[in-house]
């Protein structure tokens, strides 16, 4: 596990020789703890085979994770993975999603948001009709009460 490894090498402290896991701060901790749940969650969901054990996660799944729990690349920067891994994301490559199973959910959470976008859209266009609609008729009501005052 290169992230795990990786992120705690560089979130602990060093000189700490009673706890040699004692984080530099608690949201490390938090990520970590979040890595390691996800990466569960996804071998739990991997089908057994023959033998009824789970297959090894794929360094592709494992980047995917390991981007997902951290929220993806920020100002260009992938953190914690490893500079050889991050060029590889950077250049496209990116090593994660190509599985056909990453393709696949790729695929489907891009068909869901569109619809959703589409929905959404259809939703702000009626809103903005009917508004349309009662700015019209509360503006003609203004305009005959005006019309209703200027003799006085």
């Amino acid at each position: 596990m290169i992230h795990d490894e990786f992120f705690m090498e560089t979130h602990t402290w060093k000189k700490a020789p009673t706890d040699p896991t004692r984080w530099v701060e608690d949201r490390a901790e938090t990520t970590h703890g979040c890595y390691k749940i996800n990466l569960e969650e996804y071998t739990q969901s991997l089908p057994p085979n023959e033998q009824g054990e789970r297959p090894p996660i794929s360094d592709e799944e494992e980047n995917r994770i390991w981007l997902s729990t951290v929220g993806g690349p920020k100002k260009g920067i992938a953190y914690g993975l490893l500079d050889k891994l991050f060029r590889r994301y950077k250049a496209g490559l990116q090593g994660i999603g190509t599985s056909a199973q990453g393709e696949a959910i790729d695929s489907s959470t891009i068909a869901s948001r569109e619809d959703k976008i589409a929905k959404l859209t259809a939703e702000h266009e009626e809103t903005k009709a009917s508004e349309k609609k009662r700015f019209d008729t509360l503006q003609g009501q203004l305009e005959r009460r005006d019309k209703q005052f200027d003799p006085l």
